[in-house]
């Protein structure tokens, strides 16, 4: 069983001002983490809801169900729908929070979902990561190429064992 760090402060024989101090500076910890997860709470809603409604929405018209089509026969090779291409150009071009939420429109079995999240996790977000890299002077174009083939082979590997 855990003490809470005001038992300890009280249990402590220490002069009652620092205590007032410690007591004070967690709260003010406290406070600081609680608003600093309200920002980034604030932050993924406004990336997240707008795509998943713009998505949702595309649902019903025949926007989205054409991007399927199209893809599909790109995307059997994966073992994923054709939707999934929607959430693979999103993960790559703007971030994985924009992929989660089209992610979530579309209704994936545990195994394609686990296919889809390795293949984002190898490679997402490029234009800030290809920026990224190339401010270090690296090789940035052959980096992105090859995340971009280690994306595809783990989710050929991964369709091999998952399905």
């Amino acid at each position: 069983m855990t003490e809470s760090s005001e038992a300890v402060v009280a249990r402590l024989s220490l002069p009652s001002k620092l205590k007032s101090k410690i007591k004070n500076r967690h709260g003010q910890i406290t406070i600081d983490g609680f608003f600093r997860g309200l920002e980034s709470y604030w932050i993924l809603v406004k990336i997240m809801l707008p795509v998943y409604f713009i998505v949702t929405f595309l649902k019903f018209t025949p926007v989205l169900p054409a991007i399927a089509n199209f893809f599909s026969p790109y995307m059997q090779i994966f073992g994923l729908p054709g939707g999934a291409a929607l959430a693979i150009v999103l993960g790559n071009a703007v971030n994985l929070y924009a992929a989660m939420a089209v992610i979530a429109t579309l209704g994936l079995s545990s195994q394609q979902v686990t296919i889809l999240a390795v293949m984002l996790g190898i490679c997402h977000s490029l234009p800030m990561e290809v920026t990224i890299t190339q401010k270090m002077g690296t090789k940035y174009m052959a980096l992105m190429f090859i995340r971009l083939i280690a994306s595809g082979l783990s989710g050929l590997a991964l369709k091999q064992i998952l399905l």
